[in-house]
């Protein structure tokens, strides 16, 4: 059977190139996270084991990974589309095809293989695209905050005299070209802020789940560095289940209590001097520790146990807040740098501590001229307004405000419109037209005398 042929319109200028026979990967690329009840880790939903992607075989790969991440209930699902080694797919191609079969919504990203979360024998060496549709949460939190950022802009003295409204404009989705290092990227934000005229944001938000293809930290250097500094800002909003605050939360502190234990223990062997060397010495604390906390297990924070009992899906959430920075290396050359403005300030489930805010200083912007008073102009945007948006998210309550029609009260039959009554009286217009126009012929010439006639005298 022949492969299919996409429309011309859909190839560009990257033609048909010879490529490797496409092969089966035994993984699926459905990575959408099941939960059980009981809390289990997340697993992958089984489907069609995927093949590489290449021109010839775009189309049916693309068709059915779509349908398999549009008739998934999960919100944060996506599909993961490997790339053969060696082909050259450029990111538009995708979505003009996307944007032809009606599904222009959904978000396409492209990046290497190598910053997958969980790359499942996806070959390293190849590129992915990751095709994802944001949740409500997601487009709700984002919003939120890149309005409170609009705002805050406006209202704080940022503006430059002749700005309108407008100058500084949010976008949902504003693809974003990146290249770190020798590695290509095609990232779409989940939200930023954009400057009237340019192409690029200066300042992106994403949101960060255990869900997501990419950690977000794996975005984080292409964005900033990636775009030779186009991008000024990045925020992480961080929103962790049950499974990730006991991974990313818990984890660490178990193993930081574990090592302190240790290390006590390290000191009374060494003390009593039952050991002859460092490594034994080591090796015989370290199951003095297990031993204990196995006999005597350890109890949980009183802290953590509280956030694991809440109801909601989303128990935890930080802030993270970067930049970068241009510093001068000894040899006199200069090197730009990530630098970390906010590191993991919780703001749910409790309030941020007080001031926790972003800041947006117009001396970041190098090159921009600026008035005297405008130079060191800096905006705070407070975290307070964020945990307020993550606590509607999980209000489910309603506010009471929206009536539905009661039960009795019933729908007038939707019929089509009669067209025949319309037609009729276009007929009898038609009609009216015609006679007017035979009388008003017949009368004219009823009034012009003939010439033949012995009446008709000409002046």
């Amino acid at each position: 059977m022949d492969p299919p042929t996409l429309p011309s319109e859909f190839l560009m200028d990257c033609g048909k190139r010879s490529s490797p026979t496409p092969t089966l990967l035994p993984d699926a690329h459905l990575l959408t996270p099941l939960r059980s009840v009981d809390n289990e880790s997340p697993t992958a939903s089984p489907t069609t084991p995927p093949r590489l992607l290449t021109l010839e075989t775009l189309e049916p790969i693309v068709q059915g990974a779509l349908r398999n991440l549009l008739e998934s209930s999960d919100g944060d699902c996506f599909v993961v589309i490997p790339v053969a080694p060696g082909e050259e797919i450029p990111h538009e191609v995708i979505e003009n095809y996307l944007a032809y079969l009606g599904a222009g919504a959904v978000r396409c990203e492209y990046y290497p293989a190598e910053n997958l979360h969980r790359p499942r024998n996806i070959p390293r060496n190849s590129y992915v695209f990751v095709l994802s549709v944001p949740s409500l949460a997601h487009e709700r939190l984002t919003h939120n905050f890149g309005d409170e950022c609009l705002q805050a802009l406006r209202e704080q003295g940022f503006w430059l005299d002749g700005w309108d409204k407008r100058f500084v404009h949010y976008s949902g989705s504003c693809p974003v070209d990146c290249r770190y290092g020798s590695l290509s990227y095609k990232l779409e934000p989940d939200a930023s802020l954009v400057f009237q005229g340019d192409e690029i944001p200066w300042l992106v938000i994403e949101v960060a789940t255990s869900e997501r293809a990419v950690h977000v930290q794996e975005k984080v250097r292409p964005y900033l560095l990636g775009t030779r500094g186009a991008v000024k800002y990045l925020v992480v909003i961080h929103l962790r289940d049950r499974d990730c605050y006991r991974q990313e939360i818990m984890q660490p502190k178990r193993e930081m209590r574990f090592r302190a234990l240790v290390k006590a223990e390290i000191k009374r062997l060494t003390v009593k001097g039952s050991f002859d060397t460092l490594r034994a010495i080591r090796d015989h604390a370290e199951r003095n520790v297990r031993r204990r906390q196995t006999l005597d297990p350890e109890q949980e924070d009183a802290e953590d146990l509280a956030i694991l009992s809440r109801s909601d899906h989303f128990i935890h959430a930080t802030v993270s807040c970067y930049t970068w920075a241009i510093s001068n290396l000894p040899d006199g050359r200069k090197q730009a740098q990530l630098d970390t403005l906010v590191h993991e300030e919780p703001v749910w489930p409790s309030p941020p501590r007080g001031g926790a805010a972003f800041t947006i200083r117009w001396k970041d912007f190098d090159g921009v001229e600026l008035p005297d008073d405008k130079k060191d102009t800096e905006i705070r945007v407070p975290f307070v307004e964020l945990h307020r948006c993550i606590e509607g998210i999980h209000d489910t309550s309603g506010s009471g405000l929206l009536r539905a029609f009661p039960d009795d009260i019933e729908f007038a039959p939707l019929t089509p419109p009669d067209m025949s009554s319309d037609i009729e009286e276009d007929a009898d217009d038609s009609t009216d037209s015609d006679d007017i126009e035979t009388s008003s012929s017949s009368d004219s010439s009823k009034e012009t005398p003939d010439p033949s006639d012995g009446d008709y005298v000409e002046d």
